[in-house]
């Protein structure tokens, strides 16, 4: 545009820098900032945008200056930085930004304070900091808004306190979809299974149709819980609502399946998928590797290589697990070798694999080798493990000492 001459107008500056931060483009954003420096363009929309931009490539000290630069701030102005505070888990950098702008006498909005609850997610003062920010969404009138309080049942649950979770979404008129996604996750992940699906069912009663997220909540819940036919009355429900060729479901489906050794239903899952990406090849070739089924994995592996999907550790450490349940010794220590020959460097999973498998033929010596490259917690105790199995009472102390020192 400009190399035919052609000046760029704001509006056009406001959504290059809108591009810079989603694509996280920071060179060109720094060059667009540049350029509007240059040709004193003080509109606020740019400005707003820079700081924005700034914030979404996490170059926040940036983001801070751009911010200060403004001959006008509002509070579009002050959420693109708290954004960029946020996504990181700062948060006394967020309440800092609060105060700072009611000091200037800007009002947060909905926005800011579903940012700032976002960022309580992850501070160990997530009680405390989002009691506070409860108590001025309710003097502002925000106890209602859908996304707020999706945003407050989400903190309050994340951080185990149920009951005040229960209590907010109880207070809220029409709950959506994404507040009982919260409430549903909350339950799910603090071991509450029960409670996460009888409120399922309670919001079918109302006529709310569950989504993805609710699905991928209680499918990762389930695995925990022993019961099949409940995996099974969740697939229905998938199905009836459309989600049986979602990848992230089927692949969470083909997991619990072969956790429960139903490997032709976690086939048979898998063979609807009209799009296989390298999640769902893992996640079937993990079963296989589950039900000692070694062959079959590779298999997998093989129509994957043919499927020309993109390798990954993941896919590695699925490949080891399976070798490692079937004894395939070879296969194993040449998926091994792959990952450094795929660019990837081997994770402790990786190692503890290695080590499991050795260690299950008996060749100890050879397993100790890969501890002493990865000493890492989970790498010895699979060995300590094989010795005990073993009888190798010299080999278990060292790694009993190497374990406590």
């Amino acid at each position: 545009m400009q190399t035919e001459s052609v000046p760029p107008d704001l509006v056009t500056m406001v959504y290059a820098l809108k591009a810079c931060g989603s694509l996280k483009a920071i060179n060109m954003g720094h060059i667009i900032h540049a350029d509007a420096v240059m040709k004193g363009v003080d509109d606020l929309s740019v400005g707003n945008a820079t700081v924005d931009m700034y914030a979404r490539c996490n170059f926040i000290a940036d983001a801070q200056v751009a911010l200060i630069r403004l001959p006008v701030k509002d509070v579009v102005s002050w959420n693109s930085l708290i954004f960029g505070y946020a996504e990181q888990g700062s948060c006394e950098e967020v309440f800092e930004c609060i105060g700072k702008m009611q000091k200037d006498g800007i009002a947060p909005d909905s926005v800011t304070y579903v940012m700032c609850l976002k960022a309580c997610n992850s501070s160990e003062w997530s009680s405390v900091r989002g009691d506070v920010l409860h108590t001025q969404i309710i003097y502002l009138g925000f106890e209602n808004n859908a996304i707020v309080g999706s945003a407050l049942v989400d903190m309050y649950a994340k951080a185990g306190l149920l009951m005040d979770a229960e209590k907010v979404f109880n207070d809220l008129p029409n709950p959506h979809v994404m507040v009982w996604t919260a409430l549903i996750a909350g339950y799910a992940q603090h071991g509450s299974f029960i409670s996460a699906h009888k409120c399922y069912e309670k919001m079918q009663l109302k006529g709310i149709c569950p989504d993805q997220g609710i699905f991928v909540c209680l499918l990762k819940a389930v695995k925990d819980v022993g019961a099949i036919f409940v995996v099974h009355e969740l697939h229905a429900d998938v199905i009836k609502r459309g989600y049986d060729q979602d990848i992230l479901i089927c692949s969470i489906l083909v997991d619990i399946y072969a956790k429960f050794g139903a490997i032709l239903e976690a086939q048979s899952v898998f063979n609807r998928l009209p799009i296989r990406d390298v999640v769902s090849w893992s996640a079937l070739m993990r079963g296989y590797g589950m039900n000692h089924d070694g062959k079959n994995a590779l298999k997998c592996f093989e129509k994957m290589k043919n499927e020309g999907i993109k390798l990954d550790e993941v896919m590695f450490t699925c490949l080891l697990f399976a070798c490692s349940r079937s004894q395939l010794i070879i296969k194993g220590q040449e998926f091994f070798h792959g990952i450094s020959e795929h660019g990837f460097v081997p994770s402790v999973g990786h190692y503890t694999c290695m080590v499991d498998l050795l260690s299950k033929l008996g060749n100890l010596i050879e397993a100790e080798k890969f501890t002493e490259a990865m000493s890492s917690p989970p790498v010895l105790t699979t060995l300590l493990a094989a010795c005990k199995s073993h009888g190798d009472s010299t080999l278990g102390q060292h790694c009993f000492h190497e374990l406590t020192k």
